[in-house]
């Protein structure tokens, strides 16, 4: 049987930027490259020539273009596709640009002084284990700017969810939040890769999220840390 390859879209102004991640992914095992795109308008224009399921599953989408911006291309391409994941690919790390990616449907947030290596890991274990790849830097300001926005006006819950966690859950709760890659995690935790898998996966569905995002929304929400 084929290995199922990823299907990714590639929107970014700067030539080179644009070229060396074509190059590296065109070469991937893993990976399909089925759009390349120079700006948003470039992007939608050639999803809306492909059947839904020809569309990239995810898209590294630079924020700052020009004729179309990323945030602009991002709600334009939700009023017909609901399905695409898009990662924020940036140089920027500044509270206002972080939080508007998020409310206008980020799936995740990276930074271009990512490796390659990085880069290709995070797509791979978000389009695996839905997995949210953030820069640690973007993480740790996104979950301030949650912490200060409206979500801490919401009427206090019973912390039953957060009672039903291990200790090693606890743990691992606190890592994810901050981006930490699976990798990172086993690290730090001294156990493996897979175990770490399984405990996301556990904790996703004790808490009711399905991503660190959502998992941060409700620790700040509830004030658990």
């Amino acid at each position: 049987m084929n290995q199922v390859k990823i299907k990714i879209g590639i929107v970014d102004d700067t030539q080179e930027i644009l070229k060396n991640l074509e190059s590296n992914f065109s070469n991937h095992p893993d990976f399909e490259i089925v759009i390349v795109a120079h700006n948003g308008k470039d992007f939608i224009s050639q999803c809306k020539k492909y059947k839904t399921e020809f569309l990239p599953d995810i898209v590294l989408l630079d924020i700052d273009m020009p004729i179309l911006s990323g945030l602009e291309t991002i709600k334009q391409t939700r009023l017909f596709n609901q399905t695409i994941k898009f990662i924020m690919f940036t140089v920027f790390d500044d509270d206002t640009k972080i939080f508007e990616a998020i409310k206008n449907g980020a799936t995740g947030y990276l930074l271009k002084e990512s490796s390659l290596s990085k880069i290709e890991e995070s797509l791979k274990e978000m389009f695996i284990y839905g997995a949210v790849p953030m820069s640690p830097s973007v993480a740790r300001k996104a979950l301030k700017m949650l912490s200060n926005s409206t979500i801490t006006n919401e009427v206090q819950m019973e912390d039953d969810l957060y009672n039903s966690l291990s200790n090693r859950e606890i743990e691992i709760l606190k890592l994810i939040i901050l981006g930490k890659r699976y990798k990172e995690i086993a690290d730090e935790t001294n156990i493996s890769q897979n175990t770490v898998r399984n405990h996301v996966s556990t904790i996703y569905r004790k808490l009711q999220v399905t991503s660190n995002v959502e998992a941060a929304k409700l620790v700040t929400s509830r004030k658990w840390f």
